[in-house]
């Protein structure tokens, strides 16, 4: 397997150099040093996606980068991605990022479903780090008190402000009352009515706890009810400096190649398997994610 993923990761590389240029599945195998039909094959085991559907993220998202990267013209970075038309790449591009290529550039963010680059480390990442199929679970109503912040979707990387609310909601932890045991929530919700919203495409994240319902939040704190849902459920391995990877395979892969959008707010799940990147088991260190599909 050790020499098949190398493979795969050279023909990635050579995918990448080559992103605003027509390619042919031919043309990437041979890279490979495979067959069309064999690399293919190795491919989607290794990635969970096609050739196809990657480099079709791939050039969308190198496309959303110029767009608010630089000031060139739509209708060029278009034909960069491989399209006839302003009009077809604006179809294409509203399908994966829910968005316009104009909106996009007006709010300077990509947000978390761009398609990043994927590299040596990343398929390594993809044996061992995360759960390729996700587990499915219903989970009922949750009562979550914590602490908010409006965040700024600036994509799957990690977000000092966000370790910071959760350094924050530790301090204060002790004044929640009514508790269910001993897990965290980190919940992300489009909005919230104790906070403003903000001016880009961003969202609110809740470092949080549950707790029994009715309890109030204590002053400073917000309270989030999640309804009962079915959830996708990922299990991230390994450090959190390596969580980004999880979550651009969770809403960069996974969820695009299975047309689903999600049905709610999404959460990380913290118990006893989590161990802070400080700790010395922090590469056995587990977590879930829980997208209500």
């Amino acid at each position: 397997m050790t020499d098949q993923i190398e493979r795969v990761a050279s023909a990635l590389e050579w995918m990448e150099a080559h992103l605003v240029e027509p390619l042919t599945h031919e043309q990437v195998a041979r890279r490979a040093g495979m067959s069309r039909y064999h690399f293919h094959r190795v491919f989607r085991a290794l990635t969970g996606e096609t050739i196809g559907a990657y480099l079709r993220r791939r050039r969308m998202s190198h496309a959303a980068f110029e767009l608010v990267g630089t000031r060139r013209p739509i209708v060029e970075i278009a034909f960069d991605a491989q399209f006839e038309s302003q009009e077809a790449f604006t179809r294409a591009f509203r399908a994966q990022f829910e968005t316009t290529p104009a909106r996009m550039r007006a709010t300077g963010h990509v947000g978390t479903r761009v398609a990043l680059r994927l590299t040596l480390a990343d398929l390594e990442h993809r044996q061992e780090g995360v759960t390729m199929e996700p587990q499915y679970k219903d989970v009922g109503a949750l009562t979550l008190i914590g602490l908010g912040l409006q965040v700024e979707d600036d994509g799957p990387k990690p977000n000092p402000e966000i370790s910071a609310l959760w350094s924050r909601f530790f301090e204060r932890i002790d004044a929640i009352r009514g508790k269910k045991g001993t897990a965290h929530y980190g919940v992300c919700l489009p909005q919230h009515a104790d906070l403003p919203r903000g001016n880009g495409e961003g969202f609110v994240y809740l470092a949080s706890t549950a707790v029994e319902p009715g309890t109030p939040a204590p002053e400073g704190m917000m309270r989030v009810e999640l309804a009962p849902a079915h959830y996708a459920v990922f299990t991230h391995r390994g450090p959190l400096q390596r969580m980004g990877k999880t979550i651009s395979y969770i809403w960069g892969t996974w969820l695009p190649a299975q047309g689903i959008k999600p049905t709610g707010p999404d959460f990380g799940y913290y118990d006893e398997r989590f161990r802070p990147d400080t700790h010395p088991g922090s590469e056995n260190s587990e977590l879930d994610f829980y997208i209500p599909v």
